[in-house]
């Protein structure tokens, strides 16, 4: 016991010398990290370039154990020109383009790109223009190097060669799009990268929304242009439907995505929280399998699928007992299914129809302005009621009012009929019935549209557009205020071919060849896109995302 405590005892002194030699023997080159040492070898104490205000690379140790930082990258966009860096914001080593070394440019000033190297936009070469691709060149004349903005990722516009300095000019690039849906005071489009694209309202305030966010941009703000919903990064989508207060899309891999107002469970989430990005619908079970969906539609305030085995489901609001289930409350926060299956399925204002195998036409929900289509005008159901129409084989349905194309392609139109809406030449405010359009001569209607509210378009084979009904803000887009009970052509189709239209609410919107964007009609929350908040009689370029 003696010999092992003076072991201990012998071996703590030992240890204490050792620590005490560490302390107070300043030796640099040792690998050991001594006071007033910055670094010593290997050793940095913690220090990093990152925490020393840089923004990447490797430190390295003097001989006289001072951090080096030269092989640190600066911090680009602090506005101070640091190692690693050409430039930062407006500090520049020099700013006319003809000082620099190894480039011939014979004028012009430099400016600093957001990476922190020479912006040569403004740059002049002596031998741009000549049709040859010089050393510093991207271009000459004509000669774009087969550079499109196709090769630049995008799917509209034109490269040219700025003329100066020959660097590519892709200042008119942008995106286009395949697919166009409007909702009551927003419009939301698809690119042919299949991601969203929505303008418009965006705030709460007005027809039960108590909160706002359906464009899905992350903000409560209106946007008179289009901004991107932020969906998870790999979501792809194929379909996208909005309503009054919220939106619902489909991906590729048939889930459903919605945003915007939740206060009646529109979102199909589980809760009533409100999301202004997209969130995925809960997980549908039916028989131990997981729902996979093929379709989605909006109402008002209420959205349905269609699964793939043709079974409907809806969530959302059921005070017209929309969501067709015989005991529900006034609504549901998850998707319920509906009776009857479908090949075909819209979402109206407060009702719902849909096409079966058979080509009969089934509705239910809401019916006090006739938007069944069975008949009578009166109650709701929530059993599916046979519409009165002959063998559809296409079917849109609107705020209070649906068209469809029979077997025949004879287009039709039921409904709320307050401004000449159905289009039949009818002047009665409501059509319990299916009545056929009054198309004009030699005319023939590809697709037909009811809106939001009030007003109906169509396109036909030669992608004009025709309008009627309510025309107030100038939705008709004929180039004035007047209603009409017939199709009136919209102003610029002669000299544009569309492929897709939309109506919310108090505008119009819709696709030409070239894919892009027309709104006209109502514009005080941003709805046409074009960067103003003033109305439109005839139709007017959407500003294409960049």
């Amino acid at each position: 016991m003696h010999r092992i405590f003076l072991f201990l005892f012998v071996s703590l002194i030992a240890f204490n010398s050792a620590c005490d030699d560490d302390q107070t023997t300043d030796s640099c080159g040792d690998n050991l990290l001594d006071p007033g040492e910055e670094c010593d070898t290997l050793k940095f104490g913690g220090a990093t370039c990152e925490n020393l205000g840089l923004s990447s690379g490797n430190l390295a140790c003097s001989s006289d154990c001072k951090i080096i930082t030269d092989g640190c990258n600066g911090e680009c966009g602090n506005g101070i020109l640091e190692e690693g860096e050409t430039c930062d914001g407006t500090d520049l080593p020099v700013t006319a383009c003809a000082d620099l070394d190894d480039y011939n440019y014979t004028g012009g000033t430099l400016s600093c790109k957001s990476d922190c190297t020479w912006d040569f936009t403004q740059c002049n070469s002596a031998e741009c223009g000549n049709n040859i691709i010089d050393t510093t060149e991207e271009c000459d004349g004509d000669d774009l190097q087969g550079v499109t903005c196709e090769t630049l990722g995008y799917s509209g516009g034109t490269v040219s060669c700025h003329p100066t300095n020959c660097l590519i000019d892709s200042s008119d690039c942008h995106y286009t799009f395949r697919a166009i849906y409007a909702g009551y005071k927003h419009t939301c489009a698809i690119d042919y990268r299949n991601r969203v694209w929505c303008w418009g309202k965006n705030t709460a305030g007005f027809l039960l929304t108590n909160t706002g966010g359906f464009l899905g941009d992350g903000t409560e703000i209106d946007r008179p242009y289009p901004v991107e919903a932020q969906f998870p990064a790999g979501v792809e989508i194929v379909k996208v439907s909005p309503g009054i207060g919220h939106t619902c899309a489909l991906d590729t891999v048939g889930k459903v995505w919605c945003w915007g107002n939740n206060a009646q469970g529109q979102l199909g989430t589980g809760d009533n929280i409100m999301s202004a990005v997209p969130v995925e619908i809960v997980e549908v079970q039916d028989a131990g399998n997981t729902v996979v969906f093929t379709d989605v539609d909006s109402g008002a305030n209420h959205s349905c699928a269609l699964a793939q085995n043709n079974d409907v489901w809806c969530w959302g609001s059921n005070g017209q007992k929309q969501l067709g289930v015989l005991v529900m409350e006034a609504s549901s926060n998850i998707p319920v299914k509906a009776a009857g299956t479908a090949e075909v399925l819209e979402a109206g204002g407060y009702f719902n129809c849909y096409i079966n195998e058979f080509n009969e036409t089934w509705c239910w929900g809401n019916n006090i302005s006739a938007e069944l289509g069975i008949g009578v005008v009166w109650g709701e159901y929530e059993v599916p009621q046979l519409n009165d129409a002959t063998a559809l084989e296409v079917i849109s349905c609107g705020g209070g009012h649906s068209c469809g194309k029979d077997v025949d392609n004879t287009w039709v139109c039921w409904g709320f009929n307050n401004k000449g809406q159905i289009g039949s030449g009818s002047t009665a405010n409501k059509i319990s019935s299916p009545e056929a359009v009054q198309i004009p001569q030699g005319v023939t209607f590809t697709m037909v549209i009811p809106g939001a509210q009030d007003h109906t378009c169509a396109i036909d084979t030669l992608g004009r557009i025709f309008c009627w009904g309510f025309n107030e803000f100038g939705k008709l887009g004929d180039g004035t205020i007047v209603d009409s009970g017939l199709p009136k052509l919209v102003l610029t189709s002669g000299q544009t071919a569309f492929t897709a239209v939309a109506a919310s609410a108090f505008s119009t919107c819709a696709i030409d060849t070239d894919g892009n964007a027309w709104c006209w009609g109502g514009n005080d929350s941003g709805q046409l896109g074009d960067n103003t908040t003033t109305d439109s009689f005839i139709p007017v370029p959407v500003i294409m995302p960049r």
